[in-house]
This record gives C-alpha cells, structure tokens and sequence, in this order.
C-alpha cells in the first residue's frame, strides 16, 4: 500500500514536512522511507518508556545526515522534556526493504 501525497492528516501528525518531503521523493519506495522512520519514532519512545499517546510524532524528526546516515532531533514540548533528561547521543540506524522496516538506536545519558 502507498502512501499518497495528498497532505493526509495521518502524515502531518506522524511526520515533519522535511521527512514527508524526504521520503515523497523517493516515488518507488516512500511507503519504506516513511516505515523506517516511524520504526525510529516508536523504538525511541518505547526505549525511554513514554507514554505513546502523549507524544506528538511529528516532533521527532528522523533525516539522513552525512553519508546518508541518519540522525534524530526533536522540537516543541517534547524537546523540553528531553533536555531534563540530559541525553548525550541518540544513534540510529534504519533499514527497508520491500514490506519490512526496522529502526534501532542507542540512547546515551550524561
């Protein structure tokens, strides 16, 4: 199933417009680019036991960085809540491949 770039509401909650933009550009493969990331969101959320519910997805951002690999940050009320954590690094790696996705990182406290 594709994920089509009509602007749907699931898409603008869920992701930033720099990772719709991102993964849209990818004609053949952006319902992956998008699983991968969401992949990242939900492990990043689950390692830090958050609830879920109270975590606007799109406020964590999943992008490529130097050689394409990719880098995590995050903005609005969840960023706040973040720097009392006083994390150090957050490491991620994503994979996709056809109807599977993985994302994995590691979280490193001060």
């Amino acid at each position: 199933m594709a994920i089509q770039a009509d602007g749907s509401t699931y898409l603008k909650e869920t992701f930033s417009s720099n990772e719709i933009d991102y993964c849209h550009s990818f004609k053949k493969s952006s319902s992956e680019n998008f699983a991968g990331r969401l992949a990242v969101k939900k492990a990043f959320i689950k390692a830090l036991n958050l609830d879920l519910e109270s975590v606007q997805m799109s406020s964590i951002e999943v992008m490529q960085g130097n050689f394409h690999s990719p880098h995590i940050s995050f903005s609005g009320d969840l960023k706040l809540k973040l720097e009392v954590l006083k994390l150090k690094n957050v490491w991620v790696s994503l994979a996709h491949e056809k109807k599977m996705a993985v994302g994995f990182l590691v979280i490193e406290k001060f």
